[in-house]
This record gives structure tokens, C-alpha cells and sequence, in this order.
């Protein structure tokens, strides 16, 4: 399979490949590249398990373009969710919350879902366009590090992803923190990474 690869400056041919049943892409993101489907799509969720070997039992998060998208798939988001949330995002901070509407192999063991609103606008564009949240894994085999740099996710998929959407290198650093929000709005820590709660 030859990648066929698009720069983030003309999106319009990525859009209509990506929303393509089954169809998995990789795309930049504020931290690293990532490799992706649409989130409703069960066969791109699916192939991404494959793709990187991933364990069944491990969920994937999925990024948002911004309120009325998080509304749309956490309709129990609840007001004092949505005021810590509005005081953290956009930005690096994945957070694990009740949710309707996607894919139910993002997450086998029940109905939560990682969510992020990414800082990165050119991606939350495109988010929109497509209607639904993206898958936001990591572009790499599970176990091996984030790749900063396309060429690094290319040599993880050799000739088993099409799509490619190249944004230049990424900024890298750490992964998103990933925490559990109850209802009133209490923090648990499930993954250290960029994004640090302050006292």
C-alpha cells in the first residue's frame, strides 16, 4: 500500500478519504502524531487495535473540536464538570468521561471515554468538518515511543496505513495527562503527562 500523503494546507482531500468506512489516518497533533479514525467508525477502531498491537482491555481517547461536540457524545457532562473543564482546556488533558454515541470498541469494559480538546487549531477544524470526535492515539506500535516527526510514523506502519495528513514536525515533549472528573468535579490522576493540576 503506498501512503498517500497530504499536507495540512489542503485538507479538503484528506476529508473526503478520511470519512471513508474502515479508514485510518495519521495526523499531527499539539504533542505527537497520531493515528486515528473517526470515533463512530467500529472498523477504523477496530484496525487501529491491529495496526499497533494494542491489548483489548486498553481504551483509546479520542479528541473533540470543541463544547457542542463534548455535548453531543457526554450529554451527563454537568455544569461543575464543564467549569473545571473550561478552566483547563484547550490544551494537553485527557479526560475520562461518560459517554454516548461512539464506537463501543474504544472501550470494552464499559461506556467511558478519554476525551481531549487539542490546543492544536488546524486540527479541531478539520474535527469539525467531519462531524464527530477523532480517535487520538499515539502513531506508534503500543510499547515503542511517540513519534515526534512523520517519517517516524511512516517506518511504524510500513505500507499499512493510506492516509497521512503532514503537518511538519511536532512539538513533542510529554503525552497528555489523563484523569477521571466525577460528577462534582473531584480529580483522579490516571496518567501523569503534560498537564499538572494546580493547588
Amino acid at each position: 500500500m503506498d501512503p498517500f500523503r497530504l499536507p495540512l494546507s489542503d485538507p479538503s482531500l484528506f476529508l473526503d478519504r478520511a470519512q471513508r468506512p474502515g479508514q485510518v489516518f495519521v495526523y499531527p497533533t499539539e504533542t505527537f502524531y497520531a493515528l486515528g479514525c473517526l470515533a463512530n467508525d467500529p472498523q477504523g477502531v477496530e484496525a487501529i487495535y491491529r495496526l499497533k498491537g494494542r491489548k483489548a482491555q486498553a481504551p483509546l481517547l479520542v479528541l473533540v473540536s470543541g463544547w457542542p461536540m463534548l455535548h453531543r457524545f457526554v450529554p451527563r457532562l454537568g455544569p461543575l464538570r464543564r467549569a473545571f473543564l473550561e478552566r483547563h482546556w484547550p490544551g494537553p488533558l485527557t479526560v475520562v468521561l461518560p459517554s454516548e454515541g461512539l464506537a463501543p470498541g474504544l472501550n470494552r469494559e464499559g461506556s467511558e471515554v478519554g476525551f481531549r480538546y487539542s490546543s492544536y487549531a488546524p486540527i479541531r477544524g478539520l474535527i469539525e468538518a467531519t462531524g464527530v470526535p477523532w480517535v487520538g492515539t499515539s502513531a506508534n506500535r503500543s510499547g515503542e515511543p511517540p513519534p515526534a516527526r512523520l517519517n517516524e510514523a511512516l517506518e511504524a506502519f510500513p505500507g499499512q496505513v493510506e492516509l497521512w495528513l503532514d503537518g511538519g514536525d511536532c512539538p513533542g515533549g510529554q503525552a497528555s495527562t489523563l484523569i477521571r472528573l466525577n460528577e462534582q468535579a473531584q480529580v483522579t490522576v490516571l496518567r501523569p503527562g503534560a498537564w499538572a493540576l494546580q493547588p
